[in-house]
């Protein structure tokens, strides 16, 4: 009987450890989840920081800032980022503002003389200006599913961690291409918040924060008048 009633405790007792130590959640269905989900904005606003971990500290910029952005006629992308940038060794930021309306981009560095404007077709500033570029986490308004890169490749599931307000699970990809990164979606609303994009160097981190997807925005947010072609002005912040 004592033989029986022990085996009856220890079975009680591993079936209580067994409680909450299920398998991790699959990464591929994460990312088919936040490919649907990201793919679906079609607007969003963020506040933006950018810095570098793992031995990349000294070569990339620190940033910090909102965007504003949302797809216009024939998907073209109309954006405003505000940043201030500090270059590797300074102490001292730089005020940047962005502004695109699908067809020009204005870029006005508070101690240039003048701002700088120029054409391009679709969103090929952003992609150009690879400084700015960092602060934009160009899978949001991604003309097709922005995950495909990610579901080809070899994800891992690493636990979850906050960003911010945001609890996010976190999975870490290697591309078919030999390249590699680590995202963070938030748990409940299946939305990138942060990006470890990493290279030999070390990593370059994009983390958002304060993420809308209904922003609210004025008829002149990507305005580009003969105004600020002509004079210079400081930049907005």
């Amino acid at each position: 009987m004592k033989t029986l009633k022990y085996a009856g405790v220890v079975a009680v007792l591993v079936g209580l450890a067994g409680i909450g130590l299920g398998e991790d959640p699959d990464p591929t269905a994460i990312l088919k989840k936040a490919n649907e989900t990201t793919h679906s904005v079609k607007a969003i606003s963020y506040k933006v920081r950018v810095w570098g971990e793992d031995g990349a500290e000294g070569a990339i910029p620190k940033m910090a800032g909102k965007v504003l952005a949302r797809t216009g006629d024939k998907h073209a992308l109309m954006m405003r980022i505000k940043l201030e940038i500090t270059q590797p060794g300074s102490e001292k930021p730089d005020k940047v503002l962005f502004v695109t309306d699908g067809k020009k981009v204005l870029r006005r560095d508070k101690a240039a003389d003048a701002p700088r404007i120029s054409s391009f077709p679709g969103a090929g500033g952003i992609a150009q200006d690879q400084t700015i570029g960092a602060a934009w986490m160009q899978e949001y308004l991604y003309p097709t599913p922005p995950f495909k890169d990610e579901l080809e490749g070899k994800s891992e599931y690493e636990g979850t961690k906050k960003i911010g307000d945001t609890e996010c699970h976190v999975i870490h990809v290697d591309y078919a291409n030999g390249s590699e990164s680590r995202w963070f979606f938030g748990i409940k609303d299946n939305l990138p918040h942060r990006v470890d994009r990493i290279g030999g160097f070390g990593s370059r981190v994009t983390e958002l924060t304060n993420i809308k997807t209904s922003p609210k925005i004025s008829a002149d947010a990507f305005k580009i008048t003969e105004e600020s072609e002509k004079k210079p002005k400081k930049a907005d912040g």
